[in-house]
């Protein structure tokens, strides 16, 4: 067994040497999966990541507000994972306390319920072309869905609604519904925010299919920092 056991590490060692693929590390993958949640309403559904446990903020996409959240409250999905499942799923009510269209990012509130201690998650501004990264949320109504790609341009400046707005390009596979949830570096630490996926489109006969998302974008960390100014130390 123990012999199997160190093959089995030898040979991952060598996959990843000749690939260059990264493996998350357990307890990375851990504080990724304890800092996300799942942002509801009736007419939305997106990811969002813990970034405060002690004030209960959740950050998220501005292009999530909705007009439907009953009496302007959001339901926010928590499920707690030991040993690779799900152990726990709580259901929060939330608030918006802040958003900007501009940087398409939105701050909200528990205003009722605390998140357990150690489920918030750290910003770094640390990372470049070629770095890998990982993503965690709801696509297409599936629930904690991990993917990896690399960051494939550090920032741009894409137009819309007449304003230049700052994001970061990977090539994670992502889809509807990780809207506003984390990117990750290998220590698990947030390194920008989901906002926009392109899919590409394949013509077959007379017919149009529509396929995985080849890349995505994200609001870079540094824009992300500058946004809870004030919220997070």
């Amino acid at each position: 067994m123990f012999r199997n056991y160190f093959l089995s590490i030898a040979t991952v060692a060598v996959f990843a040497a000749v690939t260059g693929y990264t493996f998350l590390k357990p307890d990375n993958l851990q504080a990724i999966q304890d800092s996300q949640v799942q942002v509801a309403s009736l007419d939305a559904k997106c990811t969002g990541t813990i970034i405060d446990d002690e004030q209960n903020y959740i950050l998220t996409a501005a292009h999530c507000l909705s007009t439907n959240a009953k009496q302007g409250f959001y339901d926010i999905i928590h499920r707690e994972y030991k040993n690779g499942k799900i152990a726990v799923t709580k259901t929060y009510k939330a608030k918006v306390i802040k958003f900007d269209k501009s940087v398409d990012l939105m701050l909200m509130q528990l205003v009722e319920g605390d998140f357990e201690s150690g489920t918030e998650v750290s910003i770094s501004t640390d990372y470049k072309v070629g770095d890998p990264v990982f993503v965690y949320g709801n696509p297409i109504g599936l629930i904690d869905i991990l993917t990896r790609g690399v960051v494939a341009r550090e920032l741009m400046f894409l137009d819309s609604a007449n304003l230049k707005r700052p994001e970061m390009v990977i090539d994670a596979l992502i889809n509807v519904g990780n809207s506003g949830g984390g990117v990750f570096n290998e220590s698990g630490e947030l390194v920008g925010v989901l906002n926009i996926s392109y899919a590409r489109r394949m013509f077959i006969g007379m017919g149009t299919i529509l396929s995985d998302a080849p890349y995505g974008m994200a609001v870079p960390s540094e824009y992300v920092l500058e946004f809870l100014e004030g919220y997070v130390v």
